[in-house]
């Protein structure tokens, strides 16, 4: 390569990095801001390779041509939809899933400090979310006695959904533990003691949210992590005084914060379907959506017809939030059954098994539980139907595959 060409290519590469940096850094405060930074980074990215073209390697990046297969489904049901319009629209949403991988497997693999940059951001972005949070609901309280410390009276400032935020912040989590724990080569580290205080920080913040599976989930990541620990230093009473601790801020808001209690008291009630009441709103939702599933075709209704059919079932069914408000599946397995029928739900299920596979061949444990977080939140919300979703899906997904190809 000539070397006008070799510094024009580094010049769009680092361009691309520092854009890939900035929408990561708006992925907890926004659904829609990321979309420009991140579109300046395919630009650069595309830039890049266009330069270079020589340096494209392939066979080396192969896994994210596999990932970019996901954009198969939307395209799938889209092509079996009557409803072209509402299917296009859902197609655009779900771009993503077809570029970042393409463009991340175009160039050369991301390299080690670039993924540490990445998930340096991450963490960095969800402290500040906190911070900004905090700061603004403690304006409220002095300026206009409203207590806005809990659930989405706490995030109002902003469109993102408690149960996505929930997502950044315990992917955060998990890179300060993996890194506390030493269980990857390529996870960003800091001092025990900071690491600590970060994940605490992050950790009462998901309590004060009160967005149940994120933290149902952080508890079973601090059960796991103390069980490694004293696995590999032996050193018990600390381990169990750290987990015992986490466990201890979460019954401490259950005993005297009300909203907290009332929120997680909604596990075991099931005789109110409110909007508030987001257990008994799912299990209307899923009852529905089992009840269409077994009247429709093999093939799927397709995206642009799903939701007209299971608004239908909700109408039919009395639950008349689901109806008015158009809810999802909030599973998506069974949206992409629904929208897709046997040929989406097998895809998207051979594409998990993949991804798990890579990260269990590679050893790369950060990725193994990254699936394991997104699996965990494919169960309760259709979460590649949206745009947060989406992009954080894509972009850590891609990363990571590429991460791999660098090994």
């Amino acid at each position: 390569m000539h070397p006008v060409q070799h510094r024009i290519q580094q010049l769009f590469r680092w361009m691309w990095f520092i854009f890939i940096i900035a929408g990561i850094l708006c992925i907890p405060f926004h659904k829609v801001f990321p979309v420009f930074p991140l579109g300046l980074a395919g630009i650069a990215g595309s830039l890049s390779v266009l330069v270079a073209p020589q340096t494209i390697s392939i066979k080396r990046q192969k896994n994210l041509f596999v990932a970019a297969a996901i954009f198969l489904i939307p395209l799938y049901t889209y092509l079996i939809s009557s409803n072209i319009l509402q299917a296009k629209s859902d197609l655009e949403v779900k771009a993503a899933l077809l570029i970042i991988p393409l463009v991340v497997a175009l160039m050369e693999p991301v390299r080690r400090f670039e993924w540490i940059w990445m998930q340096r951001a991450l963490i960095i972005s969800c402290i500040a979310f906190i911070l900004t949070a905090i700061g603004i609901a403690g304006y409220k309280m002095v300026t206009e006695d409203y207590n806005a410390f809990n659930y989405k009276r706490l995030v109002a400032f902003t469109i993102i959904h408690p149960a996505y935020l929930g997502m950044f912040i315990n992917f955060s989590i998990m890179i300060l533990l993996f890194g506390w724990l030493g269980w990857s080569k390529a996870v960003f580290k800091l001092k025990s003691h900071w690491s600590l205080i970060l994940i605490a920080i992050l950790f009462v913040f998901l309590v004060m949210l009160t967005a149940k599976n994120s933290v149902l989930f952080a508890l079973l990541m601090f059960f796991i992590a103390t069980i490694a620990y004293v696995r590999k230093s032996g050193n018990w009473k600390y381990a169990i005084g750290l987990g015992g601790g986490a466990l201890m801020v979460f019954v401490l808001f259950l005993t005297f914060n009300s909203y907290t209690r009332e929120r997680f008291s909604m596990l075991y009630r099931f005789n109110d379907v409110e909007y508030d009441n987001s257990v008994n709103s799912r299990e209307e939702t899923w009852k529905a959506a089992i009840e269409v599933l077994q009247n429709m075709p093999w093939y799927g209704l397709g995206s642009g017809d799903m939701q007209e059919r299971l608004n239908e079932q909700y109408a039919v069914n009395g639950f008349t939030l689901g109806e008015e408000e158009s809810h999802n599946a909030h599973n998506q397995f069974l949206q992409v059954t629904l929208e897709g029928g046997i040929p989406g739900i097998a895809l998207l299920t051979f594409l998990l098994i993949y991804f798990f596979r890579l990260a269990f061949i590679n050893r790369f444990w950060l990725y193994g539980g990254f699936l394991v977080l997104i699996s965990f939140n494919l169960l309760t919300e259709s979460m590649l139907e949206t745009q947060s979703g989406i992009l954080f899906f894509a972009v850590f997904n891609a990363v990571m595959l590429s991460r791999i190809a660098s090994e």
